[in-house]
C-alpha cells in the first residue's frame, strides 16, 4: 500500500531523518563502547582480587613447603628406625613405643607454635606409623598405600603438595605436604604436615566483586570453595548443572551463564603456581547498570534533540511550502471554472514557483489552441460517422440476404449428398454380395473337383480290389490241387499203415511195438484227411463268396464310373455360373467406383459450400459490428463534442 505524503510532511521527515540517523548512531557507539568498559572494569577488578587472594594463599603455602623443607632434614626424624605398627585389627589396644611417643610430643609443640597445622605424621618403609593429633582408635591403617606417602616417595629429595581433601573427623579440609625422610641418600620414609584450609576458605568466602559478586575456588575441577552454596563443596564441577558445566569447560578469560534464572557474567583464571582456579561472578545487571543508565539517558537525549529538529523542519517547510500553495489554489480555481482556459494564475516574484505559473499559462494557451483543433475534427468525425452507420447498415442487409440463399442450397445439396451416400452404399452392399456368391461358387468347383478325385481313386481302387480277388481265387484253385496231393498222400500213408500193422500181426510180440506205431499213423493219416476235406470244404466256400464280392465291386466300378460323369456335368454348370457372377460382380464394382467418385465430388461442392456460408456468416458478422463500431463512433464523436463545448477557448 503506497501511503500518499504533501510535501510538507516530507520536508519535515527528511529534516528529521538527517538529525536523528548521525545522533542515533553516536548515541548507538557510546552505549556499546560503555557496556565494553563495564565488562573490562568487571575482568580487571575480578582478576586484581583474584590474584591478591592467589598470593596470600601461596605465601601461606610456601611458610609451610620451608617447615616441611626443615623437619625432614632434621636428623631428630631422619635418625627415627620404627613407630607404631597400626595395621594389625587391635592396634589401638597395644601400647606406644616411646620413640613413637617422643616424635608425638614434637609434633605437639609444632602445631601449638603453628596454628594452621591440623595433622603430622611421619610413614616408614616397615608400615609403622606416628601422627599429631594421636588417634587411639585408629587401627588397620597403612601409611604406605596414601597418597601422600606414594607422591614423596616417588620423587625422593623433592617437598610435593597433594590434593585437598576433606578430613571428616574435625569438618575441615585439608591439603598435605610431603618430604621423603632421607638417610644416606635413601628414603626410609615420608614427613607430612596436613594444613587446615579453614582460613583460606574464609578469606576466599569473604571477598565480594561488587554488591552480588563472590570467588569459587577449584582444584582438579573439585569444588573446594563455593561461598553462594556450601553444599557444593568437594563436588566435581561439572556435575553440579549446566552452567557449571560450562564453566568447567572454560580454561581462561570470561564468559556468561545464568544460574538459578539469574544471568551472571564469570571470570575464570587459572593460578600459575598453585594450578587451581579461580572463578569471580558477578550479576550481569550489576556490572551493566552505568551502561544501562547511560542508555536510558541516551535515549532521552536522542528523543529530545529530534523533537527540536522536527519542529524547526516544521517551520522551514512551512516557509518554503507557501508559495507552492499559493500555486495550487489558482490550479484548483482555473479546475473548478467549469473550464474556463481563458484564466490565468498570476505571476509574483521570480523564484521556481513564478517561474511554474508562467510555464503553466503558457501551457493553457497551446491548450486553448489543441482544444478549437479538437472542436472541428469532432464535428467532421460526426458527420462521417452517420455515413458510416448508413453503409453499414445496407451492407448488413446484403450479407443476411447472401447467408440465407446459401442456407438454401446447402440444405438442397446436403439432401442430394446423402441420396448419393445411399447409392453408393447400396452399389457396396451389392459388390459386397456378388464377390460372396464369386467366393461361394469357387469354393463349389473346388469341392466337385475334389469329388471328382476322389471317386476317380474310388474307381481305380476297385479296379485293383477286382483283380486281386481274381488272383484270390486262382490261389484258392491253386490251394485245392495242393490238398488234393495231400489227400492222396494220406490215403498212400493209410495203406502203408495198414500194410505195416499186418506185418506187424504176422511178427507175434516182436512186432507190436512197430503195430503201435502203425496204428498211430494210420490215425495221422485219417486226421490229415479229415482235416484236408474241411480245408476243401472252406475254400469251396471261400470261392463262392469271391465270386460275389468280384460281381459287387464290378457293379460299384459301374456306378462310380456314372458319378464321375455327372460330376464332370456338374463342374461345367458351375463354371458357367462362376464367369456370371464375374460379370456381375465386374458391373457392381464399376457402379460402386463411379457412385464413389460422385460421392467425392458431392463433399467436395458441399465443403465449398459449406465455406461461402461460413463467408457469409463472417461478413454479416463483420457488417454487424461494423453497424455497432458506426453508432459508437457517433456515440462518440457526440461525446467529444460535449467535452469540448464544456471549455471556453
Amino acid at each position: 500500500m503506497v501511503v500518499l505524503m504533501k510535501i510538507k510532511n516530507k520536508l519535515v521527515l527528511a529534516f528529521v531523518s538527517v538529525a536523528f540517523i548521525p545522533v542515533s548512531l553516536v548515541a548507538v557507539i557510546s552505549v556499546m563502547n560503555t557496556r565494553t568498559q563495564a565488562v573490562d572494569q568487571f575482568i580487571d577488578g575480578s582478576t586484581r582480587e583474584i590474584r591478591q587472594i592467589d598470593g596470600n594463599i601461596r605465601q601461606f603455602f610456601d611458610g609451610t613447603l620451608q617447615n616441611v623443607d626443615q623437619m625432614a632434614t632434621d636428623p631428630v626424624y631422619t635418625s627415627i628406625n620404627t613407630l607404631k605398627n597400626y595395621q594389625p585389627a587391635d592396634a589401638a589396644s597395644q601400647p606406644m613405643p616411646a620413640e613413637a611417643q617422643a616424635v608425638i610430643e614434637r609434633f605437639a609443640r609444632f602445631g601449638a607454635t603453628h596454628p594452621a597445622a591440623a595433622i603430622l605424621s611421619i610413614g616408614l618403609e616397615d608400615g609403622t606409623y606416628a601422627k599429631w593429633p594421636d588417634d587411639p582408635q585408629l587401627a588397620k591403617y597403612d601409611p604406605r598405600t596414601r597418597p601422600w606417602y606414594k607422591a614423596a616417595m616417588a620423587s625422593p629429595g623433592k617437598t610435593v603438595r597433594t590434593p585437598a581433601y576433606y578430613y571428616d573427623k574435625d569438618d575441615v579440609a585439608l591439603v598435605g605436604t610431603a618430604r621423603a625422610l632421607l638417610e644416606n641418600g635413601k628414603a626410609k620414609g615420608v614427613f607430612v604436615v596436613s594444613v587446615s584450609l579453614k582460613n583460606l576458605t574464609e578469606l576466599v568466602k569473604s571477598i565480594k566483586l561488587g554488591e552480588s559478586g563472590y570467588v569459587m575456588l577449584i582444584e582438579d575441577g573439585v569444588v573446594l570453595v563455593d561461598p553462594r552454596d556450601a553444599a557444593h563443596g568437594f563436588k566435581p564441577l561439572k556435575d553440579l548443572g549446566a552452567p557449571y558445566a560450562h564453566l568447567a569447560d572454560t580454561p581462561q578469560g570470561s564468559t556468561e551463564v545464568v544460574i538459578d534464572g539469574v544471568r551472571y557474567m564469570a571470570n575464570v583464571w587459572t593460578s600459575p603456581g598453585l594450578g587451581w582456579r579461580y572463578i569471580g561472578l558477578i550479576e550481569q545487571r550489576e556490572v551493566m547498570a552505568e551502561a544501562t543508565r547511560m542508555t536510558y539517558l541516551t535515549a532521552i537525549i536522542v528523543g529530545v534533540l529530534v523533537l527540536i529538529f522536527g519542529l524547526i523542519a516544521a517551520a522551514f517547510s512551512k516557509v518554503i511550502v507557501k508559495p507552492i500553495g499559493q500555486v495550487s489554489t489558482g490550479l484548483q480555481s482555473i479546475a473548478e471554472g467549469e473550464g474556463d482556459l481563458r484564466r490565468e494564475l498570476q505571476v509574483q516574484g521570480k523564484d521556481e514557483t513564478a517561474e511554474l505559473a508562467g510555464w503553466f499559462n503558457k501551457f493553457l494557451a497551446a491548450i486553448r489552441q489543441l482544444i478549437q483543433h479538437i472542436g472541428a475534427a469532432s464535428a467532421n468525425l460526426h458527420n462521417a460517422s452517420k455515413v458510416n452507420s448508413e453503409v453499414a447498415h445496407n451492407m448488413n442487409e446484403a450479407a443476411g440476404r447472401q447467408r440465407e440463399a446459401v442456407e438454401l442450397v446447402s440444405t438442397a445439396f446436403n439432401e442430394m449428398v446423402a441420396t448419393a451416400n445411399e447409392v453408393a452404399r447400396s452399389c457396396s452392399g451389392a459388390a459386397e454380395s456378388a464377390e460372396n456368391g464369386h467366393r461361394r461358387v469357387a469354393e463349389g468347383k473346388q469341392q466337385i473337383e475334389v469329388t471328382t478325385d476322389n471317386v476317380n481313386r474310388l474307381g481305380r481302387r476297385l479296379t485293383e480290389s477286382s483283380e486281386a480277388m481274381a488272383e484270390l481265387e486262382a490261389g484258392s484253385r491253386s490251394i485245392n490241387q495242393i490238398i488234393g496231393t495231400i489227400r492222396a498222400i494220406a490215403e498212400q500213408t493209410n495203406l502203408l499203415a495198414l500194410n505195416a500193422a499186418i506185418e506187424a500181426a504176422r511178427a507175434g510180440d516182436q512186432g507190436r511195438g512197430f503195430a503201435v506205431v502203425a496204428d498211430e499213423v494210420r490215425a495221422l493219416a485219417k486226421r490229415t484227411s479229415d482235416s484236408t476235406g474241411e480245408i476243401e470244404q472252406l475254400l469251396g466256400t471261400l470261392g463262392s463268396k469271391t465270386e460275389e464280392v468280384t460281381q459287387k465291386m464290378g457293379s460299384c466300378l459301374d456306378l462310380s464310373r456314372a458319378s464321375v460323369a455327372s460330376i464332370e456335368s456338374a463342374r461345367d454348370s458351375f463354371e458357367g455360373i462362376q464367369t456370371s457372377v464375374n460379370e456381375i460382380r465386374d458391373q457392381n464394382l464399376q457402379i460402386s467406383a463411379a457412385a464413389e467418385e460422385q460421392h467425392s465430388v458431392a463433399e467436395e461442392i458441399n465443403r465449398h459450400i459449406q465455406q461461402i456460408y461460413d463467408e457469409a456468416r463472417l461478413v454479416e458478422s463483420l457488417a454487424h459490428s461494423a453497424q455497432d463500431d458506426s453508432g459508437r463512433l457517433s456515440d462518440l464523436s457526440d461525446e467529444l463534442n460535449g467535452l469540448v463545448g464544456r471549455f471556453k477557448s
